[in-house]
């Protein structure tokens, strides 16, 4: 709490709009202190009523990266296949399938490499653009998240929400499955991102070393961790 306090009275002498607000559309899926991702999608019911299904999965690993010699960091986050938890135990175990959980069983996402300013600037900015790729079933995808930095849980928390398709993953969703994971043609899949920062392994480091010299130029130690 002093840490937050601390950093919170920077970011007003900084004199930058770092936001507090919560997204509307991710908050509700995600209690404030969890450390979660999920996928929200629908399903069409008795042929008129859509329902919104969500998979929440809290078993994220997440860790903040930089180069040896600290001008560029990314970050690398991943959750296991089988971690998703619909409130209905047999489309789990579809979209288990689906994502080929018994070959690969871990989605992963890499931020591309950034320069550890762009970073630093968005502590105090509140949002920053994540380019990257995800992993799924072995094979890599372009995406880009658009990142919130706000107050809240056990410190700060990060949001993000991106707007794609189970299509764009080559993922072939039954038009109706034994779990009953979607039963229409739309396609829309939203995937949801909520993490704590002290549960981002290196993340505390640099927001430690942005705290105590907010106008410094050097990057967070070196090879933090690396998720192979």
């Amino acid at each position: 709490m002093k840490r937050l306090t601390l950093f919170l009275v920077l970011v007003s002498l900084w004199g930058a709009p770092m936001t507090t607000n919560a997204d509307p559309a991710i908050s509700p899926v995600f209690q404030e202190t969890e450390h979660c991702v999920a996928y929200r999608t629908t399903k069409e019911m008795f042929f008129f009523f859509k329902a919104q299904i969500i998979g929440k999965n809290c078993d994220v690993v997440a860790a903040l990266e930089s180069s040896s010699d600290g001008d560029q960091t990314r970050i690398i986050a991943s959750v296991p296949v089988s971690g998703f938890d619909s409130n209905n135990s047999a489309r789990d175990k579809d979209i288990a399938l689906l994502l080929k959980g018994e070959d690969h069983p871990r989605i992963f996402f890499r931020t591309e490499w950034l320069p550890t300013e762009q970073l630093r600037n968005a502590v105090f900015t509140g949002s920053l653009m994540l380019p990257g790729t995800i992993q799924i079933a072995g094979r890599a995808y372009p995406a880009a998240f658009p990142m919130k930095i706000m107050a809240g849980g056990e410190g700060l928390v990060i949001q993000a929400q991106l707007a794609t398709t189970f299509n764009a993953y080559d993922l072939k969703v039954p038009s109706v499955g034994p779990g009953g994971i979607i039963a229409d043609k739309a396609d829309r899949l939203d995937i949801l991102v909520h993490l704590q920062e002290v549960r981002i392994e290196g993340l505390g480091k640099f927001l430690a070393a942005v705290g105590s010299d907010e106008h410094s130029t050097s990057g967070p130690p070196p090879g933090i961790l690396v998720l192979k």
